[in-house]
């Protein structure tokens, strides 16, 4: 699984992956739990609320690029120094405001760019470099990181809350971010980045890359995004992530105020949308190690139905909100939650390795902030027309359909042999 020298190096370069991770997703999902608070000193409606979080997503999105464009110019230090001080630096700000447009600067645009720059887009670049067979294992252990951050900071964050206000709450995490900084920079960077070993990515088994004579190991001639985006594998990783994100964030930005909204309290609530955190960390960590045995397709379309089943649970639970219920859809929606991730990421860094594989990854990471930034809005506003829940559970299931279709639809995400458009 790692490289063939320094493995203490590689572990370590992992758990800092990990720990990053934790962070850029921990941080950004509060805002789920920020919700209700809001509206009530504010009044504002659902769809405003939800656009803050579509504003997030969307900012991700597009700060996906610029946070690989760092990383393969000054390292993943550059990345996640820069991360630390726009997602600090706005949740900080976030604590004196009192408009929705300042809301959409500070926890939005700051919000999304710095939580892009903290999260995989730099991780990949950095761990890619150190792991050589099983890369798949390695990344899904690195994404745990992103559930993780659920399960810790967003408790805690409703502790805050209820605490401190939402005010206190959002210095606190402003604060605890950007005192990272200084020990970003003054980590071994010489060791974990610059003297890396310079070996190339190869193909497990399972992936049945072609190795025939005259054809192209994955990732061999595309040197940079332009070449990359005239490629059909492209836009299907696009749209898985696309799609796919609108499934899950339709429905995680309105499952604590769904679930309040049942009966259950607002830490109940925070405790429940956390453990889809922990259970997607083992999700994404079986979803790696899935890809290396049985192949993409077959992961990925478990994924998926696990998705449809949570989503029907939940949906299941305005009739009957029963706890055994919860517990299921919690279960299934958790398990694959992060799940598709991996596999975008694994293949990604197998498909566009060297010096332009941060950039490319962060133009597909794109997807996903739109493809999240859609399923927010979207179901903030059918929240306000139809005044329910309903017609959002229906949006997610059909977005997962979508999303499970391109594995379907596209021979080369399941074979790694590269087609073009």
């Amino acid at each position: 699984m790692f490289t063939t020298f320094a493995p203490s190096t590689a572990i370590t370069v992992l758990g800092v992956a990990f720990g990053m991770n934790l962070l850029a997703r921990g941080v950004g999902e509060t805002y789920a739990i920020f919700l209700l608070p809001l509206g009530d000193e504010f009044n504002w409606s659902r769809s405003e609320l939800t656009s803050v979080y579509s504003v997030l997503m969307i900012a991700q999105g597009f700060g996906a690029p610029l946070a690989g464009s760092i990383a393969d110019r000054f390292g993943p230090k550059g990345a996640y120094l820069f991360g630390l001080v726009c997602l600090g630096g706005g949740y900080l700000m976030a604590s004196r405001l009192d408009s929705l447009w300042q809301f959409y600067l500070c926890v939005g645009v700051l919000g999304g760019i710095g939580a892009a720059s903290l999260g995989m887009i730099p991780t990949q670049v950095l761990i890619s470099r150190w792991f050589r067979t099983r890369l798949a294992t390695a990344i899904g252990v690195a994404y745990a990181g992103l559930g993780s951050g659920i399960i810790l900071i967003v408790p805690l964050t409703q502790i805050a809350i209820d605490g401190l206000g939402w005010r206190g709450a959002y210095a606190l995490l402003g604060a605890t971010l950007l005192g990272l900084v200084l020990p970003i920079v003054i980590a071994p960077w010489d060791r974990w980045w610059r003297k890396r070993r310079q070996a190339p990515i190869s193909a497990s088994p399972a992936m049945s890359v072609d190795r025939k004579p005259g054809s192209q190991v994955a990732g061999a001639q595309v040197r940079t995004l332009r070449t990359a985006m005239r490629e059909r594998i492209f836009w299907g990783l696009f749209g898985i992530l696309f799609f796919t994100s609108c499934s899950i964030f339709s429905l995680t930005i309105q499952l604590p105020a769904y679930l309040v909204s049942l009966g259950y309290s607002a830490v109940a609530a925070a405790i429940a949308f956390g453990a889809l955190g922990l259970l997607s960390t083992a999700g994404m960590v079986l979803s790696g190690s899935s890809v290396d045995r049985i192949g993409r397709r077959s992961t990925a379309t478990a994924a998926y139905i696990l998705t449809l089943a949570g989503v029907a649970l939940f949906w299941s639970m305005a009739l009957w909100p029963a706890l055994g219920i919860l517990v299921f859809a919690v279960a299934f929606f958790g398990v694959s939650m992060g799940s598709r991730g991996p596999i975008v990421s694994e293949l990604s860094a197998r498909l566009y390795p060297g010096g332009r594989g941060g950039g490319i990854y962060g133009m597909l990471v794109l997807g996903m902030g739109f493809g999240a930034s859609a399923g927010s809005i979207v179901s903030g506003l059918l929240f306000d027309l139809t005044g329910g829940y309903a017609a959002i559970f229906a949006f997610s299931m059909t977005s997962a359909l979508l999303g499970m279709a391109w594995f379907w639809l596209i021979p080369a995400l399941a074979t790694g042999k590269r087609q073009s458009a």
